[in-house]
């Protein structure tokens, strides 16, 4: 017998525009399922504590020299996955720590309705609400959706983080470009990046890369690179990346 083809996983970017196009469909980061899988990912991270490789926040958290404060701003932090980690790598530090949760006005409220026990984080909608400095800046898997990065990482280093940690990366050679990302009948805006302009943007910021890495990424069940097939080859993503900065001076 024939073996039958297997039938083809869904697309999970699609389109190629140069500025970030619209939405399409319900508002996917005020959704339900939205709420419910960020929910799920930090309590999954909160069970996972001593099994799975340590986040590379890690690394950075415990160089930051010891002091009164040590700030953490998380940007996109969700319900505070990262929190866990944190805490328990800064255990006789933790007392001292202030852990801040940049995300949008729906997840705030969420938090706020729903917190976890344990959790001591804050969450907040705009820059302005929180410090006027943070220690270390933490943006996972988040940049790609704001619009005007290069805002945002301007606003960030004029908080004057130590190190500005970006995990999750989707950048390569390639020239920057904008896509449609699919998430469950909803289409989000993403930028895929061009690395050399996130690490030329943050330079002239006074931020020098000081550590770049691949990050094995699983999509459909396996670890493998980005799919996108339906790009042209000179725009694929070969891998995520995490860029580690630090402050020039």
């Amino acid at each position: 017998m024939a073996n039958r083809s297997s039938k083809p996983h869904p697309l999970i970017w699609e389109g190629i525009f140069s500025q970030m196009p619209p939405a399409q469909g319900s508002r996917a980061f005020g959704s339900r399922i939205w709420f419910r899988k960020i929910r799920a990912m930090a309590i999954g991270q909160k069970r996972s504590q001593g099994t799975q490789e340590p986040s590379p926040l890690l690394h950075w958290l415990v160089s930051c020299p010891a002091g009164p404060k040590l700030r953490i701003l998380d940007v996109g932090g969700g319900m505070a996955g990262e929190w866990w980690s944190a805490s328990r790598a800064l255990r006789g530090r933790r007392k001292n720590m202030e852990y801040w949760i940049l995300e949008t006005p729906e997840v705030c409220r969420y938090a706020r309705k729903h917190p976890q026990k344990g959790l001591r984080v804050r969450h907040i909608s705009g820059l302005a609400r929180g410090p006027r400095v943070y220690d270390l800046v933490w943006i996972s898997q988040t940049l790609q959706y704001f619009d005007d990065w290069r805002g945002l990482l301007r606003s960030l280093t004029a908080k004057r983080p130590r190190h500005l940690l970006i995990q999750g990366l989707l950048g390569g050679s390639q020239p920057c470009f904008a896509s449609l990302q699919n998430f469950y009948g909803s289409k989000i805006p993403v930028w895929l990046f061009n690395v050399k302009e996130i690490v030329e943007s943050l330079s002239r910021l006074g931020y020098d890369l000081c550590m770049e890495t691949e990050v094995p990424s699983e999509y459909f069940g396996k670890i493998q690179a980005p799919p996108m097939k339906n790009f042209p080859s000179r725009l694929r993503i070969r891998s995520k990346r995490f860029l580690a900065f630090s402050r020039r001076g």
